[in-house]
């Protein structure tokens, strides 16, 4: 059925390249360059459950292959069938002619009715070869499980954001805006909070060492707005939570000659209960565990150039 369905969808040029049957689920492989978009899914689906629903009738016999071939059964290409091969009709019985939906060549195991199969749900669609895509499909209790699952998790989620089935997805697109909203106004926040108090001048060289209360990520962007502020110096920004401390060393052009940042944040890792760092001469960036050490970090950064 899922075979006829996707012959109905995408046209009668599709050819089935594999397949598998597990208790748990089917996997059916299939010829087309392309992804398939959400409507042709749901389309497939539909037309899947649709014969499900029918309780449409499922005949086996034994035919000679060039007969079967000839009265329109669909064999899989490059497949070597014996002289004797076992043919699968499912029959439409709601159409006057009693028509034919789906015939092929198969030697698996089948139901005498479809309504046996209860119902089908595509799981996932993927790519496995240059110009064939697979279809993962479950079936009768497992999809009756699998909305249980889904249920269950609704449920939850409209506990946790203290709404309803009909407007989670507005909850959660308001949750989305105010969350991309804050992360701007930190990141203006961030440009604008240089602070003259953390900068000092030791040995002719300036060291700016600043503790912030912001995202990780944040940190390379506002060592650069620093950077700008004082046109020459090292930098060294930290920020921490409940379980680690993160750090970016930056340090200006002209002092990548004396001080190198990969192996200040080497230095202060370790320090931290952290391991290495990555960046390069003039930007490097770290981590660690003991977010206590932020002061013992700092004063580093003070003893080495001093």
């Amino acid at each position: 059925m899922l075979h006829e369905s996707l012959r109905q969808t995408l046209g009668e040029h599709l050819k089935q390249k594999g397949s598998l049957v597990t208790n748990q689920k089917l996997r059916f492989d299939f010829t087309l360059n392309r992804p398939l978009n959400s409507d042709e899914v749901l389309k497939i689906e539909k037309i899947v459950n649709n014969s499900i629903r029918k309780n449409l009738k499922v005949t086996t016999s034994l035919m000679n292959t060039k007969k079967a071939i000839e009265f329109g059964a669909i064999a899989l290409f490059g497949e070597k069938y014996p002289e004797k091969v076992r043919v699968v009709k499912i029959f439409d019985q709601s159409s006057e002619k009693n028509d034919i939906f789906s015939c092929e060549l198969c030697g698996g195991t089948h139901v005498s009715y479809t309504g046996e199969i209860g119902s089908f749900k595509i799981m996932n669609e993927s790519s496995v070869a240059s110009g064939v895509r697979r279809i993962e499909a479950i079936t009768g209790q497992e999809v009756d499980n699998f909305i249980d699952t889904k249920i269950n998790l609704i449920s939850k989620l409209n506990n946790f954001l203290k709404t309803n089935d009909e407007n989670i997805l507005k909850k959660i697109k308001n949750l989305h805006e105010e969350n991309s909203n804050f992360k701007k106004s930190n990141s203006s926040n961030i440009k604008s909070s240089f602070n003259e108090n953390f900068l000092k001048k030791i040995n002719g060289v300036n060291i700016y060492c600043q503790s912030i209360t912001s995202n990780p990520k944040e940190l390379k962007n506002y060592s650069d707005q620093i950077k700008k502020k004082i046109n020459s110096g090292i930098i060294a920004i930290f920020c921490s939570d409940e379980r680690k401390l993160s750090f970016v060393i930056s340090i200006t052009k002209d002092l990548t000659k004396k001080y190198n940042s990969l192996e200040i944040v080497k230095n202060i890792s370790s320090l931290v209960g952290g391991k290495g760092g990555g960046g390069r001469e003039d930007l490097a960036q770290g981590g660690g565990t003991e977010i206590n050490k932020i002061n013992d970090a700092i004063n580093y950064v003070y003893k080495l150039v001093n």
